[in-house]
């Protein structure tokens, strides 16, 4: 991935043909963020995608990163880690075959690991007929390999710049195309059923939502107020990564859709000493801007309010309106919801891709009782004070102050 440039490249060319664009790419030593932020204002002249880019670039946190950019209809994926890791989740997720391949990693002498027959096959395993490719290097190696990987290859005339570069056409016919459906259907319009529906709608798909309620965000998506944060591992277990990958996407999610971070301080408390959140910062303060920790002097600047210790600084997280972003979901011209409405699993067509997104309402429905789900009651108390901290308190417990108000929960 590099600098991006061939991202911000083909941004420009789809932009032009008005041509959506899903992107791909890893890099197994990306540059930090404000080196790429300075690169990337210096090209936003000839590449305008660069503006877009500055704030979505992701931490430097091995796996995968999604980015969607609505307004110029591009998604991109970034795997930080090898392009052998890379590849080979990519077949392991049966990925759409690929239309373009740019291959970009330093020359065959000083990286040969990328240029080997195995990666070149696990590309041609990628691609359909017609599926092409271009890479900067003309070594007879590298010809021959895309050749063996089903490509057929031709020499490109790159004077005065240098002598030439190879370009091809796969011919071959690649992975099985996977099945695919033209429509969709959700039972709940809370969080969980309004964000499945905007990702399958904005993937092209007609979604019918229904929902037993008046309105979206019925259940406990009716909370007024509620937090953005993420509780961290600092160990390298799956769930470590998940909460930490999914904190990251969903800052970039909650960026597209308008939502202002306000920031927030996590503080010690009884399962996170400060000892832990020491940790944490060493742990992750070194793969972007995302999180610090601060002393609590600059604890108190940024909260109003009084602490007693150091503390982490998220400035990325942020409050969320729940029933609103419900709302902002669930509009689309793909997706229409009914409310009020009894549906039952047995009167829906067996071809159309159902989902419920009812959490412990899933119980309505005979043919999902082998779901071992459970309900747990949850609280919130809305508490009038003289005094609010400026901004989100995580601890224990947190709170959020509104309009002279605070919100305040335990989970």
């Amino acid at each position: 991935f590099g600098t991006g440039l061939n991202l911000a490249a083909v941004a420009k060319t789809c932009r032009a043909n008005n041509q959506p664009l899903h992107f791909v790419s890893c890099d197994q030593f990306p540059i930090h963020k404000s080196q790429f932020s300075r690169i990337a204002k210096k090209r936003l002249g000839q590449y305008p995608f660069y503006s877009e880019l500055i704030d979505a670039y992701p931490p430097l946190i091995k796996g995968w990163h999604r980015r969607h950019f609505k307004r110029w209809d591009i998604t991109i994926s970034l795997y930080w880690g090898s392009v052998h890791g890379a590849l080979q989740d990519l077949e392991e997720q049966n990925s759409p075959k690929f239309n373009a391949w740019f291959l970009d990693g330093f020359s065959p002498a000083k990286n040969p690991e990328m240029w080997d027959f195995q990666i070149m096959s696990k590309i041609g395993a990628l691609s359909k007929k017609g599926t092409t490719v271009a890479t900067f290097t003309s070594a007879g190696q590298v010809r021959r390999n895309l050749e063996e990987g089903g490509f057929k290859m031709r020499p490109v005339d790159q004077q005065p710049n240098k002598r030439e570069s190879l370009a091809g056409v796969y011919n071959k016919k690649g992975l099985p195309k996977r099945p695919s459906c033209s429509s969709s259907i959700i039972l709940g319009a809370g969080l969980a059923g309004a964000t499945l529906a905007r990702q399958l709608a904005e993937r092209g798909l007609n979604v019918a939502v229904f929902d037993k309620g008046k309105s979206s965000a019925g259940g406990a998506s009716k909370i007024p107020i509620s937090m953005l944060h993420s509780r961290l591992l600092s160990d390298s277990s799956s769930s470590a990564k998940l909460r930490c990958h999914a904190y990251q996407y969903s800052i970039a999610q909650m960026n597209q859709a308008g939502v202002k971070p306000e920031g927030a301080i996590q503080i010690p408390d009884q399962n996170t000493p400060l000892s832990k959140l020491v940790k944490l910062a060493n742990l992750y303060s070194p793969t972007g801007d995302w999180i610090q920790l601060i002393n609590s002097k600059k604890a108190e600047s940024l909260t109003k309010w009084n602490i007693s210790s150091s503390a982490l600084w998220f400035p990325y997280s942020r409050m969320i309106e729940m029933p609103k972003l419900c709302r902002h979901l669930l509009d689309h011209p793909n997706i229409k919801v009914s409310y009020g409405a009894d549906i039952q699993l047995k009167d829906i067509d067996p071809d159309i891709p159902t989902t419920l997104a009812c959490a412990n309402a899933y119980k309505d429905f005979t043919e999902a009782h082998f779901l071992e789900v459970q309900a747990t009651e949850g609280q919130i108390d809305i508490v009038s004070a003289d005094e609010v901290p400026a901004i989100p308190i995580v601890g224990s417990s947190y709170l959020m102050p509104k309009d002279n108000q605070l919100y305040v929960g335990s989970t």
